[in-house]
C-alpha cells in the first residue's frame, strides 16, 4: 500500500504533505488500524521533524502504477464507485498492474533467450520462472509490491544492454538509463544492478580496455543518458524537500543496514524466508552458471558481480527475512538476469532422453510444490517469514494442519503423538480468580536449576496451561507466550528457548496460523526435549510473557516430565 499511496494523495485528496485525508479514507476501509507514529498504518509513513508525514517508500512504483490508477479512476467515475483511490476499481487495477508487468517481463525474457537457446529451453525457462519461483506468489498473495515491477525493469535492462553491446544499437543506452533511474527510484539499493550493463561483455583485460575505450568514445551519449537516469529521481528529491525541508531524506526511520553482520546463509537457505528454501528450482540457474563460461562469457562476470553484491546487500537489511514474502522476495527481480544460466542448463539437459526425464520430473515437482505452498500461504497454513524446517516438512502438501503442526510452527520441534507416564514437576492454579496477564508483563512459574527440578538432558517435558482471551488480536506477533528457557549458569547465555504463542491456539478448529478466537477458554500444550549440552546447574525458567498484545486470563499452568516412544524420536 505504501508504494501506491502517492497516487490518491496527489491526484484525489491533495494532501501529499499531511496525508490526513488519505489516511482517514484508508482507515475507513479498516485495512490498517490508525497508528500515532505511522499516519498511514503499519509503519508505512513517518512524521518528519517539520511535522509533516513522509511516505516510507520511494515513488518509483507509483510512477509505473500511474496509468492503471488513471484507468481505475475513470472506471470508478463511470461505474458509480467511490472515487477515493481505494474502492474496488483501484484495488483491481492495482493488482492487474502487477500481473501485466510480470507478463511483460516474461515476454522480454523470451525475446532475449531466443537469441541464445532453443525454443524448448526458452519455454521451459519461462514456465519455471512464471510458476516455479516466488514471482508466482507475488501475483497471488503479496498485493501490489514492488518486486514484479522491478522484475519487468530488470528484463528491460537486460534486453537494452544486449541491444547496445551485441547489436551495436547505441540509442538503447537511453533505455538502460531510464530503467536504472526507475529501479533506483523504486528501491534505491537496487542501483547495484548498474554493474551489469557496465561489465557486460567484459571477461578479460583486453575486453576491459575495449570497454574503457567505448566509454570515452561515447561520453556525450553517456552524459545524456545520465540526465535521463535522473529524470524519474528528481520528483523524489522534490517530494523529500517538500515534506522534510531537505533534498535528501532517509524515510525509513530507525530501519537500516548492518553491513558488518550479513545473514547471507540464512537469507539463502533457512526456512524463515530463505530464498532457495522456497524457490529450489533456481538451483538449476546456479548450476547453469558453470556452463556459461563456454556458452556466453559476456554475461558471466557481470552476473556474478551483481549477484554477489545484491545478495550481500539485501541480507544486511535489519529485517533480512523480509516479511510479507514467500522466500527472499528481493531475489524476484534478479530472475531476468538468471534466466540465461537457467536456459543454458535446460538446453544441456534436453540433449539426452534420460537427463530430459530427470530434469522434467524435477521441474514439475518444484512447480507443483511452489503452487501448493503458495496456496498454503493464502490459507494461513504457511507463513514463511516466521516458519521453520520442522513445520514446513511436517505440513508438506497438507490442506489442513494438525494441532501438533500449529505447535511446531512456534516450537520448531516435532511433537510426539503419544506420551507415557507423566510426572508432575510443578503446578500453579488460579481457580477462583484467573490471573490477568497485561501487556509487557511476565508471570514466572519457576526459576531453578535443572538439578533442583529433577530435569536431566534427554528428558521430555510437557508444558500445559488453560487460558482465555477476550480481546481482539491484530497480529500473530501480539500474542502472549508460554516459555521454557534454559540459561548457562556462568555466562547467562540462552541454550534453550521454546515459546508457544497463546491466542491462536484457543478454539482454533482449522489450526490456521492467523486465527484468533475470543471468549473461549481452551487448553494449550507443547512438548520439548532437553538437549545434551545442558548442565545440571543451568538455570531453568518457566513463565508466561505478554510481549505487546492484549491481556489474557490464565486459569492454571503446569509442567510435567513425560516419556515418548523411543522408536519415533
Amino acid at each position: 500500500m505504501g508504494y501506491y499511496i502517492y497516487l490518491p494523495s496527489i491526484f484525489i485528496h491533495h494532501d501529499i504533505v499531511s496525508l490526513k485525508q488519505t489516511a482517514q479514507t484508508l482507515f475507513s476501509y479498516k485495512v490498517y488500524p490508525p497508528n500515532s507514529n505511522s499516519p498511514c498504518g503499519i509503519a508505512e509513513c513517518y512524521v518528519t521533524p517539520t511535522g509533516n508525514s513522509v511516505i516510507k517508500y520511494t515513488l518509483g512504483a507509483a510512477i509505473l502504477q500511474a496509468p492503471f490508477f488513471a484507468i481505475a479512476h475513470g472506471i470508478a467515475y463511470i461505474g458509480g464507485y467511490t472515487t477515493d483511490g481505494f474502492s474496488l476499481p483501484y484495488v483491481f487495477m492495482n493488482g492487474l498492474s502487477i500481473l501485466i508487468y510480470s507478463l511483460l517481463g516474461l515476454f522480454i525474457i523470451g525475446k532475449v533467450l531466443s537469441r541464445f537457446v532453443s525454443d524448448s529451453a526458452t519455454a521451459i525457462t519461462l514456465l519455471a520462472i512464471a510458476l516455479g519461483t516466488n514471482l508466482f506468489a507475488q501475483q497471488i498473495n503479496m498485493g501490489a509490491m514492488s518486486h514484479p515491477s522491478l522484475f519487468f525493469l530488470y528484463a528491460v535492462l537486460l534486453y537494452a544492454t544486449i541491444q547496445v553491446f551485441d547489436s551495436k544499437k547505441l540509442n538503447y543506452t537511453y533505455l538502460i538509463a531510464i530503467a536504472l533511474g526507475l529501479i533506483a527510484c523504486i528501491r534505491p539499493n537496487e542501483i547495484v544492478v548498474a554493474v551489469f550493463p557496465f561489465l557486460y561483455g567484459v571477461y578479460s583485460i583486453k575486453t576491459w580496455k575495449e570497454r574503457s575505450t567505448w566509454i570515452f568514445q561515447n561520453r556525450m551519449l553517456l552524459f545524456k543518458a545520465i540526465a535521463l537516469f535522473l529524470l524519474p529521481i528528481f520528483p523524489q528529491l522534490l517530494y523529500w524537500k517538500l515534506v522534510s525541508g531537505s533534498w535528501l531524506f532517509y524515510s525509513y526511520g530507525n530501519e537500516g543496514f548492518d553491513f558488518l553482520h550479513p545473514h547471507i546463509l540464512d537469507g539463502l537457505f533457512c526456512f524463515k524466508n530463505g530464498w532457495l528454501s522456497y524457490t529450489p528450482i533456481m538451483f538449476f540457474a546456479l548450476i547453469g552458471m558453470v556452463l556459461m563460461h563456454d556458452k556466453n562469457k559476456k554475461i558471466l562476470l557481470p552476473l556474478l558481480t551483481f549477484l554477489a553484491i545484491h545478495i550481500y546487500v539485501i541480507n544486511c537489511w535489519w529485517c533480512w527475512h523480509y516479511v510479507n514474502g514467500f522466500g527472499n522476495r528481493p531475489m524476484v527481480e534478479t530472475y531476468p538476469l538468471m534466466a540465461l544460466p537457467f536456459a543454458y542448463f535446460a538446453e544441456w539437459t534436453i540433449r539426452k532422453w534420460y537427463t530430459t526425464v530427470l530434469f522434467s520430473a524435477a521441474c514439475i515437482f518444484f512447480i507443483a510444490l511452489n503452487i501448493f505452498q503458495t496456496y498454503q500461504s493464502t490459507q494461513n497454513i504457511l507463513l514463511t517469514e516466521d516458519a521453520n524446517a520442522v513445520y514446513v516438512f511436517n505440513t508438506l502438501f497438507k490442506t489442513k494442519p494438525s494441532r501438533n503442526n500449529l505447535v511446531e510452527f512456534d516450537i520448531a520441534e516435532t511433537q510426539p503423538e503419544q506420551l507415557y507416564n507423566p510426572k508432575l514437576i510443578l503446578e500453579q492454579r488460579f481457580d477462583s480468580i484467573p490471573y490477568k496477564l497485561e501487556k509487557d508483563q511476565y508471570k514466572n512459574m519457576t526459576i531453578e536449576s535443572l538439578e533442583h527440578l529433577g530435569i536431566s538432558k534427554g528428558d521430555w517435558l510437557r508444558a500445559t496451561a488453560i487460558c482465555r482471551n477476550d480481546e481482539d488480536v491484530n497480529s500473530i506477533y501480539e500474542q502472549s507466550l508460554l516459555v521454557i528457557s534454559i540459561e548457562d549458569k556462568e555466562t547467562n547465555k540462552t541454550k534453550v528457548w521454546k515459546a508457544l504463542k497463546v491466542q491462536n491456539k484457543l478454539h482454533n478448529e482449522t489450526n490456521a496460523i492467523w486465527t484468533f478466537a475470543k471468549h473461549h477458554t481452551d487448553t494449550i500444550t507443547f512438548c520439548t526435549k532437553i538437549p545434551n549440552d545442558v548442565r545440571k546447574d543451568d538455570t531453568f525458567k518457566f513463565f508466561f510473557w505478554n510481549v505487546q498484545g492484549p491481556p489474557i486470563l490464565i486459569q492454571s499452568v503446569w509442567l510435567e516430565k513425560v516419556e515418548v516412544d523411543k522408536s519415533k524420536e
